[in-house]
């Protein structure tokens, strides 16, 4: 299988360059990006034959001492919160629950470039999320571009939105949720940190407003509701050795549109 458009746009080096992506985005024909959405919906997204919400999804890392990525980490605790029955509220005032983690995508093998869903979310308890986790290394290495953040994303939507029969019946039956025939949102999340750095990076310009009003296009043409969020308080503990990965900050969601003029 041959990688679909969109999926050959998001891993384009050039989105991860900090003095780069902002020009990459302008340079970019939105009209390829809608259409490479429709095509990878309509006729290149896999379907699975395997379950998409797995069983063994039980909230501990399965590398045991070894640590994964500190995304997965943060991710982990994220679903763990949830189950322990912490709300996290959107800045609108709605409520979203992460109810899965690196949810499984490629039907195959040879599946190209589609990997997994950092977190599968329900926004008050009917509309479908995908959400885009980015955090920075431990070191302070940049984590992905907030575009590349979000063109990854999109595209996993797609594929969700494609399988959204198969994946509704799971829930129905895993989580007994009713989920709503929309197209599934994309939440493009990270702790403050991630986008202060990029925000305040003077080689990565000024890129939030392009990103912004790329997002709002996409929103009107595809149906697609686009949520860039930081963490506030995001402080986390890694799951190592059968230990549960847990939150120890409050972890409020502020829209990066407020944290940015705050800063």
């Amino acid at each position: 299988m041959e990688m679909s458009y969109l999926i050959e746009l998001y891993k384009n080096e050039e989105l991860n360059r900090i003095s780069g992506f902002l020009h990459f985005m302008k340079q970019m024909d939105i009209n390829d990006v809608y259409e490479g959405y429709r095509q990878l919906r309509d006729y290149d997204a896999p379907q699975r034959q395997n379950p998409y919400f797995v069983d063994s999804h039980n909230g501990i890392a399965s590398s045991g001492s070894a640590s994964t990525r500190r995304e997965e980490h943060l991710a982990l605790a994220l679903f763990n919160a949830t189950r322990a029955k912490k709300e996290f509220i959107l800045p609108d005032g709605r409520r979203i629950d992460f109810i899965d983690y690196q949810t499984p995508l490629k039907a195959k093998q040879g599946d190209k470039g589609i990997g997994k869903v950092d977190l599968f979310a329900v926004i008050d308890n009917k509309n479908p999320a995908v959400v885009e986790l980015k955090i920075d290394g431990a070191k302070g290495a940049y984590a992905d571009s907030p575009l590349h953040a979000l063109l990854e994303g999109l595209a996993y939507c797609s594929i969700i939105e494609a399988n959204s029969a198969t994946i509704s019946k799971e829930v129905a039956t895993k989580y007994a949720l009713q989920l709503s025939a929309t197209a599934p949102a994309l939440v493009v999340l990270a702790p403050e940190d991630y986008w202060i750095n990029y925000l305040k990076n003077q080689k990565a310009g000024d890129w939030l407003p392009e990103l912004i009003n790329m997002s709002n296009k996409l929103t009107k043409e595809l149906g697609i509701e686009i949520l860039l969020l930081a963490m506030a308080d995001a402080g986390f503990k890694k799951g190592l050795d059968g230990v549960a990965a847990k939150l120890t900050g409050e972890c409020q969601l502020v829209s990066v549109e407020s944290l940015a003029s705050s800063h």
